[in-house]
Protein backbone atom coordinates (compact mmCIF):
# COMPACT_ATOMS: atom_id res chain seq x y z
CA UNK A 1 0.00 0.00 0.00
CA UNK A 2 1.06 3.43 -1.09
CA UNK A 3 1.33 5.02 3.25
CA UNK A 4 2.15 8.41 1.58
CA UNK A 5 -1.34 8.50 -0.48
CA UNK A 6 -3.20 6.88 2.63
CA UNK A 7 -1.85 9.72 4.44
CA UNK A 8 -3.09 12.29 2.07
CA UNK A 9 -6.53 10.64 2.40
CA UNK A 10 -5.96 10.57 6.08
CA UNK A 11 -5.72 14.58 6.07
CA UNK A 12 -8.30 15.32 3.41
CA UNK A 13 -10.90 13.58 5.20
CA UNK A 14 -9.62 15.34 9.03
CA UNK A 15 -9.71 18.52 6.82
CA UNK A 16 -13.54 17.37 5.95
CA UNK A 17 -12.71 17.93 2.36
CA UNK A 18 -13.76 13.96 2.06
CA UNK A 19 -16.69 12.19 3.72
CA UNK A 20 -16.45 8.99 5.25
CA UNK A 21 -17.68 7.09 2.53
CA UNK A 22 -15.83 8.62 0.32
CA UNK A 23 -12.86 8.46 2.01
CA UNK A 24 -13.26 4.50 2.50
CA UNK A 25 -13.92 4.00 -1.56
CA UNK A 26 -10.36 5.66 -1.99
CA UNK A 27 -9.02 3.34 0.64
CA UNK A 28 -10.10 1.08 -0.75
CA UNK A 29 -8.90 1.92 -4.55
CA UNK A 30 -5.31 2.36 -2.79
CA UNK A 31 -5.53 -1.11 -1.48
CA UNK A 32 -5.82 -2.69 -5.01
CA UNK A 33 -3.17 -0.35 -6.48
CA UNK A 34 0.18 -2.48 -6.85
CA UNK A 35 3.46 -0.42 -6.69
CA UNK A 36 5.73 -1.43 -9.88
CA UNK A 37 8.33 -3.57 -8.21
CA UNK A 38 11.05 -1.98 -10.83
CA UNK A 39 10.23 1.36 -9.17
CA UNK A 40 13.30 3.08 -7.80
CA UNK A 41 14.42 2.53 -4.24
CA UNK A 42 11.69 -0.24 -4.05
CA UNK A 43 13.82 -3.18 -3.11
CA UNK A 44 11.34 -5.31 -4.93
CA UNK A 45 9.46 -5.40 -1.98
CA UNK A 46 11.95 -7.89 -0.39
CA UNK A 47 13.25 -7.58 3.28
CA UNK A 48 16.83 -6.12 3.09
CA UNK A 49 18.81 -9.76 3.85
CA UNK A 50 16.59 -11.44 0.87
CA UNK A 51 17.49 -8.41 -1.60
CA UNK A 52 21.15 -8.64 -0.91
CA UNK A 53 21.16 -12.24 -1.37
CA UNK A 54 19.49 -11.34 -4.86
CA UNK A 55 22.66 -8.94 -5.73
CA UNK A 56 25.21 -11.49 -4.91
CA UNK A 57 23.14 -14.11 -6.88
CA UNK A 58 22.11 -12.43 -10.18
CA UNK A 59 25.96 -12.40 -10.88
CA UNK A 60 24.91 -15.79 -12.33
CA UNK A 61 23.17 -14.03 -15.19
CA UNK A 62 26.71 -13.27 -16.61
CA UNK A 63 26.73 -16.88 -17.55
CA UNK A 64 23.57 -16.68 -19.45
CA UNK A 65 24.54 -13.38 -21.29
CA UNK A 66 28.20 -12.61 -21.08
CA UNK A 67 28.57 -9.06 -20.00
CA UNK A 68 25.53 -7.83 -20.05
CA UNK A 69 24.00 -10.22 -17.53
CA UNK A 70 26.82 -9.11 -15.04
CA UNK A 71 25.06 -5.56 -15.42
CA UNK A 72 21.81 -7.19 -13.51
CA UNK A 73 23.10 -7.17 -9.99
CA UNK A 74 24.76 -3.50 -10.42
CA UNK A 75 21.40 -2.30 -11.95
CA UNK A 76 19.40 -3.55 -8.77
CA UNK A 77 22.08 -1.81 -6.53
CA UNK A 78 22.40 1.30 -8.03
CA UNK A 79 18.34 1.36 -8.10
CA UNK A 80 18.14 0.49 -4.74
CA UNK A 81 21.53 2.10 -3.34
CA UNK A 82 19.86 5.05 -1.54
CA UNK A 83 17.20 2.86 0.29
CA UNK A 84 19.44 0.76 3.19
CA UNK A 85 22.88 1.19 4.09
CA UNK A 86 23.33 -2.75 3.48
CA UNK A 87 22.35 -2.87 0.48
CA UNK A 88 24.61 -0.37 -0.92
CA UNK A 89 27.51 -1.94 0.78
CA UNK A 90 26.14 -5.10 -0.45
CA UNK A 91 26.00 -3.65 -4.01
CA UNK A 92 29.46 -2.18 -4.18
CA UNK A 93 31.21 -5.58 -3.00
CA UNK A 94 29.43 -6.87 -5.98
CA UNK A 95 30.12 -4.11 -8.41
CA UNK A 96 33.81 -4.61 -6.98
CA UNK A 97 33.97 -8.56 -8.19
CA UNK A 98 32.18 -8.15 -11.36
CA UNK A 99 34.37 -5.20 -12.42
CA UNK A 100 37.31 -7.36 -10.91
CA UNK A 101 36.44 -10.25 -13.02
CA UNK A 102 35.92 -8.25 -16.01
CA UNK A 103 39.95 -7.42 -15.39
CA UNK A 104 41.16 -10.74 -14.50
CA UNK A 105 38.79 -12.24 -17.78
CA UNK A 106 40.62 -9.88 -20.54
CA UNK A 107 44.12 -10.49 -18.47
CA UNK A 108 44.13 -14.37 -18.83
CA UNK A 109 42.83 -14.16 -22.52
CA UNK A 110 45.64 -11.99 -23.11
CA UNK A 111 48.23 -14.60 -21.46
CA UNK A 112 46.10 -17.63 -22.97
CA UNK A 113 48.86 -18.22 -25.65
CA UNK A 114 51.43 -18.80 -22.24
CA UNK A 115 49.77 -22.13 -20.34
CA UNK A 116 49.33 -19.45 -17.20
CA UNK A 117 46.92 -17.80 -18.66
CA UNK A 118 44.43 -20.41 -19.55
CA UNK A 119 45.19 -21.84 -15.98
CA UNK A 120 44.34 -18.23 -14.84
CA UNK A 121 41.48 -18.54 -16.70
CA UNK A 122 40.32 -22.12 -15.25
CA UNK A 123 40.63 -20.48 -11.43
CA UNK A 124 38.80 -17.25 -12.46
CA UNK A 125 35.49 -19.03 -13.76
CA UNK A 126 35.83 -21.47 -10.43
CA UNK A 127 36.14 -18.78 -8.12
CA UNK A 128 33.23 -16.54 -9.93
CA UNK A 129 30.99 -19.14 -9.00
CA UNK A 130 32.06 -20.09 -5.59
CA UNK A 131 32.40 -16.51 -4.39
CA UNK A 132 28.46 -14.71 -5.33
CA UNK A 133 27.48 -18.55 -3.56
CA UNK A 134 29.36 -17.90 -0.56
CA UNK A 135 28.61 -13.99 -0.31
CA UNK A 136 24.84 -15.14 -1.46
CA UNK A 137 24.62 -17.51 2.14
CA UNK A 138 26.92 -14.51 3.98
CA UNK A 139 23.91 -12.52 2.85
CA UNK A 140 21.28 -14.43 4.07
CA UNK A 141 22.47 -13.70 8.03
CA UNK A 142 23.11 -10.32 7.44
CA UNK A 143 26.74 -10.31 6.88
CA UNK A 144 28.64 -8.76 4.37
CA UNK A 145 31.72 -10.20 3.27
CA UNK A 146 34.11 -8.67 0.87
CA UNK A 147 35.31 -10.95 -2.40
CA UNK A 148 38.83 -11.98 -1.88
CA UNK A 149 40.83 -10.85 -4.77
CA UNK A 150 38.67 -8.62 -5.57
CA UNK A 151 40.09 -4.97 -6.90
CA UNK A 152 39.02 -1.92 -4.43
CA UNK A 153 37.29 0.04 -6.82
CA UNK A 154 35.15 1.16 -3.69
CA UNK A 155 36.73 0.76 -0.44
CA UNK A 156 34.47 -1.30 1.40
CA UNK A 157 36.97 -2.74 4.29
CA UNK A 158 36.26 -0.36 6.97
CA UNK A 159 32.76 -0.15 5.88
CA UNK A 160 32.54 -4.20 6.13
CA UNK A 161 33.73 -4.13 9.99
CA UNK A 162 31.05 -1.67 10.81
CA UNK A 163 27.78 -3.31 9.57
CA UNK A 164 28.84 -6.51 10.99
CA UNK A 165 29.40 -5.13 14.12
CA UNK A 166 26.56 -2.25 14.26
CA UNK A 167 23.12 -3.84 15.87
CA UNK A 168 20.34 -3.82 13.74
CA UNK A 169 18.68 -0.62 15.24
CA UNK A 170 21.47 1.53 14.05
CA UNK A 171 21.65 0.65 10.55
CA UNK A 172 17.54 1.88 10.01
CA UNK A 173 18.29 5.30 11.37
Amino acid sequence: MNYSKLETLINLKNAGELTVEEFEMAKDELKKEKESPFKRGNHLNMEVDEFNMLLHVTQYCGILIPIVGSCVPIILWLQNKDVNPKIDLHGRIVFNWVFSVIIYFVCSVVLSSVVIGLFALGILILLDIIFPLVGTFKAKKGIAWRYPFSINFFNVKDAIVTMNKAPESQLHG
